[in-house]
């Protein structure tokens, strides 16, 4: 069943998977014991397909899920000792320096890094012959650029996966010459009963962009799985994957299964609450303490006013609401981290829920944002009866992104045309001084900047950023100066 690409955020990435291709016919993989793929008993190859092994972790077993392709390879007993055959496995692993993570009487595991982004697993039945099943993953490391081609006569989907420890803010550079594809992520982070899910995808077309930049991708530590596809049909097209790690830090988070909690400054009871969803990624939950996924999104309040939290471990979007929304519908901030059995503290700015909406007419308004790398652009303007006296300087500026303070670098007055309505009485009141009246409306409309009174206009000011999602505003419209009204006697 082909995909089609027209496709949104979607609850499941389940849903978007083809079924696996398995061919009778298989190319020799890197883990090969016998050598020759005419010495085993049976043998198949599944593309893109998932697996699941029990590797020793900490005194019991940890569930490793490995998707990419995988061999099955039979080797029946025969007249050999089954002794002989566990041997042999054993000393192949020795001989190709792979990696012994399980040894049974039974059953053993192995696993070997090439070097070159390839990593191979085997899993090995030694109960009656020997039965394998080779893994071989892609595993993509920062610096390192991995290359897969899709389309035409060959495979239209590759799996790929990252080892993140945390603690650094990272994104991926997708290179597409042609053609439509699409990429997936699914991290999945387990403490005991707690299992913590991040799914994202994105869409891209070589008709908008031939180059990417994804930087919306899971952050928390573990292993983050992608599935990069095309359709079927499509032109046979190298596509260019690379991971970028930054040097903006992210909080690293103690995982376990007892609840954390947050408590948020500043903020009015209502007013703040915890996302699970995003435009590319959803964050699925499934606790004993929150046996829908969900409950723990609208919080509580504290005898001193503070919102107030209980919810699993990880690093969640905090989005507040400002009193008013006629200028910015709402404020967030990413990578706010919850740990197990401890409390966050979150000290919101307090401007930062009534800055945008004070019923005098006062406070601030954002115009426009404009990133420029390591640094941003912002052009705002202050609005009410006060705002003339006020000359924002880079001492009085406080930027705050997710908790971090930024630095701003300079302050500046912006020219922004003026916007001026002049009514022009013309009753019976006016007799004789029509023409003086013209006159100067005409003056006015030939040089309105000698007739100007009061600072008006905005300001501009660069700013060090983190990345630019750490905290975003939804500005809605642009508003200007407040006019002046100008006695036409004078």
């Amino acid at each position: 069943m082909a995909r089609r690409l027209s496709w949104f955020l979607c609850m499941s990435i389940a849903l978007l998977c083809l079924p696996a291709a398995v061919h009778a016919d298989t190319s020799a993989p890197a883990f090969n014991p016998l050598g020759d793929m005419a010495a085993y008993t049976d043998s198949s190859l599944t593309l893109n397909s998932i697996t699941e092994m029990a590797i020793p972790a900490g005194g019991g077993l940890r569930s490793e899920v490995l998707k990419g392709d995988i061999w099955y390879l039979k080797l029946e007993r025969g007249d050999r000792e089954q002794a002989a055959i566990r041997q042999q496995l054993k000393a192949y692993g020795e001989s190709i320096g792979a990696e012994l993570l399980r040894w049974e009487p039974d059953s053993a595991i192995f696993r070997k890094d090439m070097g070159n982004g390839e990593v191979w697993w085997c899993q090995a039945s030694l109960e009656d012959g020997m039965q394998l099943t080779v893994v071989k993953t892609l595993r993509i490391v920062p610096g390192k650029p991995l290359t897969f081609s899709l389309g035409g006569d060959g495979r239209n989907e590759i799996r790929f996966f990252m080892d993140n420890p945390g603690g650094k803010f990272r994104s991926l550079s997708v290179t597409v010459p042609q053609g439509e594809f699409a990429l997936t992520a699914e991290l999945t982070m387990r403490s005991g009963a707690y299992k913590r899910t991040i799914n994202g995808q994105w869409s891209m077309d070589a008709s908008r962009a031939n180059r990417f930049s994804i930087d919306a991708i899971p952050q928390e530590a573990g292993t983050c799985t992608y599935s990069l596809f095309t359709n079927a049909g499509s032109p046979a097209t190298d596509v260019r994957v690379e991971l970028i790690e930054h040097p903006f830090p992210v909080p690293k988070v103690v995982m376990g299964e007892k609840l954390g909690a947050l408590r948020i400054k500043n903020v009015p009871y209502g007013l703040a609450r915890i996302l699970t969803a995003n435009r590319f990624s959803v964050v699925h939950v499934e606790h004993p303490e929150f046996p829908s996924g969900t409950g723990f999104e609208s919080g509580d309040v504290t005898p001193e006013g503070d919102a107030y939290f209980l919810l699993p471990a990880g690093l969640w979007q905090v989005e507040v609401m400002p009193v008013k929304q006629d200028k910015a519908t709402a404020i967030r901030a990413q990578f706010v981290p919850v740990h197990s059995g401890k409390e966050t503290v979150l000290d919101w700015p307090l401007a930062m829920t009534t800055v945008f909406g004070d019923d005098s007419g006062s406070g601030i308004e954002i115009n426009t944002i404009t990133p420029k790398g390591g640094e941003a652009e912002v052009t705002f303007s202050l609005q009410g009866a006060d705002a003339k006296s006020i000359v924002p300087t880079p001492a009085s500026l406080d930027i705050k992104e997710s908790g971090s303070a930024g630095k701003t670098l300079s302050v500046k007055r912006t020219k922004i045309p003026l916007d001026i309505v002049l009514l022009v009485d013309s009753s019976g009141s006016m007799k004789g001084q029509m023409q003086n009246a013209l006159a100067a409306t005409k003056k006015i409309h030939r040089n309105p900047a000698r007739h100007r009174q009061g600072p008006g206009g905005g300001f501009r000011y660069q700013a060090q950023n983190h990345p630019r999602h750490h905290q975003r505003r939804s500005p809605q419209g642009t508003g200007r100066g407040q006019g002046q009204r100008r006695d036409l006697s004078q």
